[in-house]
C-alpha cells in the first residue's frame, strides 16, 4: 500500500535529558555518548544535551563533534552573558534548552535531530530544529544531493504542492521562500516549498521535510512537516 504525504503542524519538543541511543532493534548504538550541561543563576537557566561520537576516525564525525560543541557554547553564552543591566527590579530570566533525538529508520542513515529553545529576556522566544544525516556505512555527513538523484528535487516539490492543495482554506505568512511575496499572507496551496530549504531527516520508512516556523507561519512554536513514504521515492534514492 502506498503511503500518502502527511501534513502535520507540530509543537517543538522543549525537553532535554539523558538519552539512551538505540537502533531500530533496541540495541544501544556504539560510539555515541550524551553530553549534558545544566546550570542556573539569578537571571538565567539552561539545560543543554548534545550527542558526541567517540572512537570514530572520520573527518565528518570529528567536525560534527566540534560543531555541536560550538553550537552549545554559543547558546549557553547567549543566556549567561552579563549585559551590564543593574536594574534590581528587572525580573526577566534568560532561558535555553537543547535536546536531541536519534531517529530510527530503514534508510541505513543515522539521523540526528536537535531541538533548540532560546529566550534572552526580551522579545519573543526562539525555537528551531536542525538535522544531521550520516551514512552508517561510510560515516559521511550527507546532504540532499548525496542521498537523492537530481530529479528528486522537482519530484518532491511537486508531491508536496499536491499535498498542500488538500488544505484550500489554510492561509500562512510566507517570509523567506518567495522573494516577490515576502511577508505576505498566502493560501497554503500557493506556497513554494523548496525541499533544499527544509530540515531533512529520516524516520521509519519516511523521508521528513520540516519547514522553519519563522519562515512560513510566523509562529515561534509550530512548524510545517511533510512526510513521504519510501515506496513513493525508492527510485530517487542514491546508494550513498
Amino acid at each position: 500500500m502506498k503511503r500518502r504525504c502527511v501534513l502535520l503542524p507540530v509543537a517543538l519538543i522543549l525537553i532535554a535529558g539523558a538519552c539512551v541511543l538505540k537502533d531500530k532493534d533496541g540495541a544501544v548504538l556504539p560510539g555515541i555518548r550524551n553530553v549534558e550541561y545544566q546550570d542556573s543563576g539569578d537571571r538565567f537557566q539552561y539545560k543543554v544535551s548534545i550527542p558526541q561520537f567517540e572512537n570514530i576516525t572520520s573527518d565528518d564525525v570529528s567536525n560534527l563533534n566540534v560543531a555541536l560543541q560550538e553550537n552549545a557554547r554559543i547558546v549557553i553564552d547567549n543566556v549567561t552573558a552579563d549585559e551590564g543591566d543593574d536594574d534590581e527590579d528587572d525580573t526577566l530570566q534568560r532561558d535555553a534548552m537543547i535536546s536531541y533525538d536519534i531517529k530510527d529508520n530503514n534508510f541505513d542513515i543515522l539521523s540526528i535531530v536537535l531541538d533548540t529553545y532560546l529566550y534572552q529576556g526580551d522579545g519573543n522566544p526562539i525555537g528551531y530544529i536542525e538535522s544531521y544525516n550520516l551514512s552508517k556505512k561510510s560515516l559521511k555527513l550527507l546532504e540532499f544531493d548525496d542521498i537523492f538523484i537530481p530529479e528528486a528535487e522537482a519530484y518532491f516539490e511537486k508531491y508536496i504542492k499536491k499535498s498542500a492543495a488538500q488544505y484550500p482554506q489554510t492561509r500562512v505568512i510566507v517570509k523567506g521562500y518567495q522573494d516577490d511575496r515576502k511577508g505576505q499572507e498566502l493560501p497554503f496551496s500557493q506556497v513554494d516549498f523548496k525541499v533544499k530549504s527544509a530540515v531533512l531527516y529520516f524516520e521509519g520508512n519516511d523521508v521528513v521535510f520540516v519547514y522553519p516556523s519563522y519562515e512560513i507561519v510566523g509562529d515561534a512554536y509550530k512548524m510545517i512537516v511533510f512526510r513521504i513514504g519510501r515506496s513513493e521515492i525508492s527510485s530517487y534514492i542514491r546508494g550513498y
